[in-house]
């Protein structure tokens, strides 16, 4: 069973990146992809990461996105390969490719992915409330929870 990641986590709609006459960077792709989910386009949205990516390949939410829409569409091998590539280039940006890499990885392996994206939860729910954003600890202690019943 899938974590249940929403794409608007992994990609969220930006604005001043919504004409599709302006020139077109990795945020406008990425933009255009979570039009493209919210309108059920899943080629459409493939596309968009694909060109993003094309601008930006190392970036790690992009990585994230891709990799999470590949694996929600059962392109797992794909998936995997962007996860572990985001993990290369940006390993502490998300928890996200730790959980979905817990859930594509057997063994010690798997476990260790799904304990690594836990401890980026804590962490980020602890920086929340050293800050006293109560919405952000708030917002990290429901992801943390949905986490340890995955």
């Amino acid at each position: 069973d899938r974590v249940g990641l929403q794409y608007q986590e992994t990609t969220p709609l930006l604005t001043g990146h919504q004409d599709k006459a302006e020139a077109r960077d990795a945020r406008s792709y990425a933009a255009e992809a979570a039009r493209c989910m919210a309108g059920l386009d899943t080629d459409g949205a493939l596309v968009c990461y694909e060109e993003a990516l094309a601008l930006e390949p190392e970036s790690g939410w992009l990585l994230d996105a891709y990799g999470s829409l590949l694996a929600d569409l059962g392109r797992i091998e794909k998936a995997y390969g962007m996860f572990e590539k985001s993990i290369e280039c940006d390993p502490d940006s998300s928890h996200i490719k730790y959980m979905y890499m817990a859930q594509l990885t057997p063994g010690e392996r798997g476990i260790a992915m799904y304990r690594r994206g836990i401890s980026l939860l804590e962490s980020r729910r602890a920086e929340s409330s050293q800050r006293a954003d109560e919405g952000g600890a708030r917002d990290a202690s429901l992801k943390l929870c949905t986490a340890k019943c995955a």
